[in-house]
């Protein structure tokens, strides 16, 4: 079976990005499926990324980049038939025409998207262009739904070759790991002085002062930041007054909470850093909350994320935060552990810290129903069988 894979393809410019963590786990979950995993040679996905922000950029050159995409594929299916385009595209990538006419081809195409709950605008445009979209998250169900998009639900997954396990010494310690933003700061500082907290990631160390700068901006760039203000002040016109307030509220805590954190630091650039937190840190935390003005810090918007699978894949002691993904995943009080508030976080991470024989069983009941359950190699053979694809046997 012949699959063109359409993600980020070359290292990302930007450290906070996620973005190119996608594309090997595809990959990789493709070839133990025993399927030819391509990737286009002519199309660069992370330019328009980048600029996304630039409506201009994007109407300019999105047709091309659409019209490039379209090429290759008929290029490769004439080569040899390709069997099925697995994509993880956004709205600013490619036009929804040029990818229905991919799509008109008769190969089946797929879009993987994982970021629904909160930017489902970003995919929305496209969703009726795919054969099918890949829905990770319960809560993004209904957004498909009400667009008559076809989708199914299939949770994200993890690697078991990058997330494997090895037995450490535990230190007393409650790790996060993962990018600084309001809320997760919100949550974390009312834990801090309860609990050894360490926490590792982009965002957690204050930004270094940079000395200023002479103005070199032209009447372009006066133009750009004048229309980026207008449109930022027309979006907080148009929210109704709570949103509003929940906008000022988060950015009066983002400025309160700047630095509260730099004597917390765990180092985590080394590329096994992430790694040997899990491993020897008694708790590893989850948070799942994500900033928006359509919810206040005191009652957050939840959805599960990718550490959600990678952490127990790799043995941690895992305590995350509850969603309504959770029960498609783990088994809560014997795979992981779950929070839903402050308090609970504090009671739950303080029960694990004292019960090593807890913290052993739950390293090894959350990894072995990862490795069982939760690879790309099983995600993939489960989209095969909804499309009524049949792969060869694995290598």
């Amino acid at each position: 079976m012949r699959v063109l894979v359409c993600a980020f393809s070359r290292p990302f410019p930007q450290s906070d990005g996620p973005w190119p963590l996608w594309t090997p786990p595809f990959l990789e979950g493709l070839k133990a499926c025993g399927c030819e995993a391509l990737e286009p040679k002519t199309v660069d996905l992370i330019e328009p990324f980048l600029r996304r922000a630039d409506a201009d950029w994007i109407r300019r050159h999105r047709p091309a980049l659409t019209e490039r995409l379209l090429d290759e594929v008929k290029r490769l299916h004439r080569q040899t038939p390709l069997d099925l385009i697995f994509t993880y595209f956004w709205e600013f990538q490619v036009d929804p025409e040029g990818m229905r006419a991919i799509t008109d081809l008769g190969i089946p195409t797929v879009n993987f998207f994982c970021d629904n709950v909160r930017e489902f605008s970003s995919v929305e445009p496209l969703t009726r262009s795919f054969t099918l979209n890949w829905v990770p998250e319960v809560g993004a169900l209904p957004f498909y739904r009400r667009v008559g998009a076809p989708h199914v639900h299939l949770p994200m997954a993890a690697s078991p070759s990058r997330f494997p396990y090895e037995e450490r010494p535990e230190k007393r310690r409650v790790v996060f790991i993962g990018s600084a933003d309001v809320v997760r700061r919100h949550l974390l500082d009312q834990v801090r002085d309860r609990l050894p907290l360490r926490v590792g990631g982009t965002g957690w160390a204050p930004a270094p002062r940079e000395e200023a700068r002479p103005s070199v901006a032209t009447e372009r760039s006066l133009a750009v930041r004048v229309g980026t203000l207008a449109h930022r002040a027309g979006r907080l016109l148009r929210r109704n007054p709570r949103a509003t307030w929940n906008h000022f509220e988060q950015r009066r805590a983002e400025r309160r909470l700047a630095g509260r954190f730099s004597d917390l630091l765990l180092e985590t650039r080394a590329p096994s850093a992430m790694l040997e937190a899990f491993w020897d840190s008694a708790v590893t935390l989850g948070i799942n909350r994500f900033p928006t003005p359509e919810a206040s810090l005191a009652a957050p918007r939840v959805y599960a994320r990718l550490r959600d699978l990678e952490a127990p894949m790799a043995g941690a002691a895992y305590l995350t935060e509850r969603t309504e993904d959770l029960p498609h995943l783990f088994e809560e009080g014997r795979e992981v552990l779950a929070y839903r508030t402050a308090e609970e976080l504090v009671a739950q991470a303080e029960r694990m810290l004292d019960d090593p024989e807890l913290r052993r069983r739950l390293r090894g009941a959350g990894r072995r129903r990862a490795l069982a359950e939760h690879t790309w190699e099983t995600r993939f053979r489960a989209l095969f069988r909804h499309l009524g694809l049949k792969p060869p046997r694995a290598p």
